[in-house]
């Protein structure tokens, strides 16, 4: 049989699954996570962080790049002086479940000196 016949391409099932075939790569296209993660956590021990957005990370993202770049001193007649950055806080994901760290208490220096001799 040769690919040159129109038997087979105008089937139902054919056109339902030329029809799927352009719905995925829609949907591949118009993802709206396209190289992001869907749930984000910020990386707690041992977790390396993966790609992710700027909106991620704050909800003002713009304003502190242009912050840090300095493109902000161009506007002279509203000129800002002081920039909040909206930072977003993200659960922590850890692999494995740490002890809590306990510190010694402050030693008090003067106690344990020596006598001064006089």
């Amino acid at each position: 049989m040769s690919s040159t016949s129109t038997r087979f391409i105008n089937l139902p099932c054919d056109y339902k699954l030329q029809q799927k075939r352009k719905n995925v790569v829609a949907d591949y296209k118009t993802y709206r996570y396209q190289g992001q993660a869907v749930t984000n956590n910020t990386p707690g021990f041992n977790v390396l962080p993966g790609q992710v957005g700027p909106m991620t990370l704050s909800s003002n993202f713009a304003d502190i790049d242009s912050f840090l770049k300095g493109t902000y001193q161009n506007n002279l007649e509203n000129p800002r002086t002081v920039l909040k950055p909206n930072i977003i806080k993200n659960e922590q994901l850890n692999f494995f479940n740490r002890s809590p760290v306990y510190l010694p208490q402050q030693i008090d220096a003067e106690i344990c000196n020596r006598p001064h001799l006089i």
